[in-house]
């Protein structure tokens, strides 16, 4: 690319995002090591449930972030729908302290900052959670769904 037409520059290394982005699939069990289409078909379930998330591995090891909503009616993970009831709780579990931010349906309305993290929600919507860490973007959570 040309700045300007003047300069060049180089924005953005498709080699340098392929190597530090990272897709983190959960699963209910382990993928067993010895049945392939079994784990194949593990993986391509959890990534259609959005039971996944991703992190700018550059910024630090994202393996332990979790997010759980929870009321009286139960808890939902990513990916996952819970009922909505008062008192329903957001909690985020952060791998080390960062910037967390509750986004609701594709607006922020919450900002926090910490290692265990906790929000109420007040209405049904779609809920997700964006981790900064040192103002750079670093975990991208998927949504939990807290329906009427």
């Amino acid at each position: 690319h040309k700045l300007w037409g003047m300069f060049p520059i180089r924005i953005f290394r498709y080699k340098v995002s392929f190597r530090t982005i990272r897709t983190h699939v959960l699963t209910d069990e382990e993928l067993p090591r010895d049945n392939y289409k079994k784990a194949l078909n593990m993986l391509f379930t959890a990534i259609r449930d959005a039971k996944c998330y991703v992190s700018h591995r550059y910024l630090g090891d994202a393996n332990d972030f979790r997010i759980t909503a929870l009321n009286s009616n139960g808890d939902a993970s990513m990916g996952e729908s819970l009922k909505y009831k008062e008192q329903t709780k957001l909690y985020v579990q952060n791998p080390v302290s960062a910037e967390s931010r509750l986004i609701y349906n594709g607006k922020q309305i919450g900002l926090s900052e910490g290692k265990n993290l906790e929000f109420n929600i007040s209405e049904p919507g779609i809920y997700r959670i964006e981790t900064y860490k040192d103002k750079k973007a670093w975990i991208f959570s998927n949504h939990i769904r807290i329906v009427a």
